[in-house]
């Protein structure tokens, strides 16, 4: 793992020097940035900070800022370089009351002959709507409450050997072992807020922990606008439960819209 030397962001002006990549590289690179406001450096407490990157084919990639002590760190995936050209950069800061964004900022990927190990460049929210889709699909096999089976469908040569809903969400065993899981529900946070967590309950138990991921469909103050906020990450899981937490990107947070998804097993 290389880390670069300090790259100098100030909230206040605009980067003109591009920063230098490698098309190709796995997790090869931490780019690290010393972030001010007029040579005053922002401190981490009470902060979330997030890299986002529109890659040179319109693809979004982002990254979640850690912190050493004194410089944030991002590390560069794949999928941030796997596309050679001229890619535009920002970092999205959210307090608990104010959302801040740098000035855009160019990174160079510079193109490589080595493509032994290409992959294809994907927006990872394309590929998390893709997932959801695959999800949906399988979940309204089931029917669902409001289209219950008489009989249980065949998938394929599979057929599904239960099926149920409530308020902890609808689940669905099928006979080879697997089942999924989906919620859909608005939390309410009391106030204006720029980072929330969420603890639900599975309606049955999973055999062992299932792979599971949340999604924002809208996050708003009541009567007074809408905001955006983002899952932060998949969260933990046990056999039982799905933890996990939502930040403010921009606008009002207080009520969060969003959908839980889990797949996993019912039996070994």
């Amino acid at each position: 793992m290389i880390t670069t030397s300090p790259i100098n962001l100030d909230l206040l002006k605009k980067t003109v020097s591009p920063i230098m990549l490698v098309q190709g590289e796995t997790d090869g690179r931490n780019l690290r940035f010393l972030i001010n406001t007029g040579g005053v450096s922002l401190s981490p407490t009470g902060l979330t900070v997030t890299f986002f990157m529109t890659k040179p084919d319109s693809n979004v990639v982002f990254a979640e800022a850690t912190h050493d002590g004194t410089y944030y760190l991002v590390n560069i995936s794949t999928q941030m370089v796997v596309v050679s050209g001229t890619a535009q950069a920002e970092f999205v800061i959210v307090s608990a009351t104010e959302t801040i964004r740098s000035v855009k900022f160019p990174i160079e990927i510079q193109p490589t002959s080595d493509v032994s190990g290409a992959v294809e460049s994907t927006s990872e929210f394309t590929a998390l709507e893709d997932v959801l889709t695959t999800i949906n699909r399988k979940m309204n096999l089931a029917g669902g409450s409001a289209n219950p089976f008489t009989a249980m469908p065949y998938v394929g040569t599979a057929p599904i050997l239960e099926s149920a809903s409530g308020s902890d969400g609808t689940y669905v065993k099928y006979a080879d072992g697997t089942m999924l899981w989906h919620l859909t529900k608005t939390i309410d946070y009391g106030s204006n807020i720029a980072t929330a967590t969420f603890s639900l309950t599975f309606p049955v138990a999973f055999y062992a922990a299932p792979s599971a991921i949340s999604f924002v469909l809208k996050a708003y103050e009541e009567g007074v606008n809408t905001g955006v906020a983002v899952a932060a990450g998949t969260g933990d899981t046990t056999t039982t439960t799905f933890t996990g937490g939502f930040y403010r990107i921009a606008g009002n947070m207080r009520q969060v819209k969003a959908s839980f998804f889990a797949i996993g097993r019912w039996k070994a």
